[in-house]
C-alpha cells in the first residue's frame, strides 16, 4: 500500500503509519510484560463506560478509519475524472 500511494499522499501514509506504530507498540507490551497489554485509557459518563484501551489500540483502530477514507476518496477523483462528457483540463 505505501507503494501504491501516489507521491505526496501524507494522508495515506499516515494512516499505514498509525496501522504498524499501533501493531508494533501492542508488540512490545506483550514482549515487556508478563500481564500482556495494558490498558489504561477509560473513557466515560457516569456508569455509562467505553472498553478500556491503550493509545496503541487508538491507532490500530483510527488508521484503517483513515485509509478507508483515503480510499474512498481516491475512488471518487477517479471517477470524476471518468466522467463522459466532463471537459478536461
Amino acid at each position: 500500500m505505501v507503494i501504491s500511494a501516489r507521491p505526496g499522499d501524507r494522508f495515506r501514509l499516515l494512516a499505514l503509519a498509525l496501522v504498524c506504530a499501533g501493531a508494533v507498540g501492542n508488540v512490545i507490551d506483550r514482549i515487556r510484560s508478563a500481564q500482556g497489554v495494558v490498558d489504561f485509557v477509560d473513557v466515560g459518563i457516569g456508569g455509562a463506560r467505553w472498553p478500556t484501551f491503550n493509545v496503541a489500540d487508538s491507532a490500530i483502530t483510527s488508521g484503517p478509519i483513515a485509509l478507508a477514507v483515503s480510499l474512498w476518496l481516491e475512488g471518487r477523483a477517479r471517477s470524476e475524472r471518468r466522467r463522459p462528457g466532463r471537459r478536461q483540463h
